[in-house]
């Protein structure tokens, strides 16, 4: 894996930031489809109940993050970091300890904190922007590493076909470039 981060979103310059199918002109409305995407990821499994106050600091910290992605303030791979795998240029956006209210089998309650992931690309035909694709949790198998990382491939390979067939529509954008 190269180990260089070629990516606008450290680079302190402003990043246009668009999500994938949001026909919108307003940057706004890419941020807030994106965060609907982000909330989802998090919201995950069936055993989550949604939590005012977690997903307040959830939307906060998603927020937070994709500001800084838009000035190109984000931190090499402690928040964005480049995948090597797919064979287009994908990036992930990383938050660490997003917190979950979760029911166990037993009925009782308890917290979690999850990694969660959001993988763009920054097509050339955007010039200077970052284009969202996907977002989803990084399931993290205990003991099992080969299985974490075939469940992030498969999660890459979704990102990748998103980017690959949304290329001769330009991604479902409506933009006027």
């Amino acid at each position: 894996m190269n180990p260089q981060i070629h990516s606008l979103t450290h680079s302190g310059m402003s990043v246009a930031f668009y999500w994938v199918n949001e026909p919108s002109a307003y940057c706004e409305d890419h941020r807030n489809a994106a965060l609907k995407a982000l909330l989802q990821a998090a919201d995950g499994e069936d055993n989550r109940l949604a939590n005012p106050y977690q997903r307040a600091f959830a939307r906060a910290a998603f927020m937070a993050r994709l500001e800084e992605l838009s000035h190109g303030l984000l931190k090499p791979y402690e928040e964005v970091k480049a995948l090597s795998r797919p064979t287009c240029p994908l990036f992930e956006v990383r938050w660490q300890h997003i917190r979950v209210r979760v029911r166990k089998d037993s009925g009782q309650f308890t917290h979690a904190e999850i990694p969660i992931r959001m993988i763009f690309a920054e097509p050339v035909e955007l010039s200077n922007a970052a284009l969202g694709l996907h977002a989803h949790e990084k399931l993290v198998f205990e003991n099992d590493e080969a299985q974490t990382r075939s469940r992030q491939n498969a999660e890459i390979d979704h990102a990748a076909a998103i980017y690959e067939g949304g290329k001769t529509n330009w991604w479902g954008l409506n933009l006027y470039l």
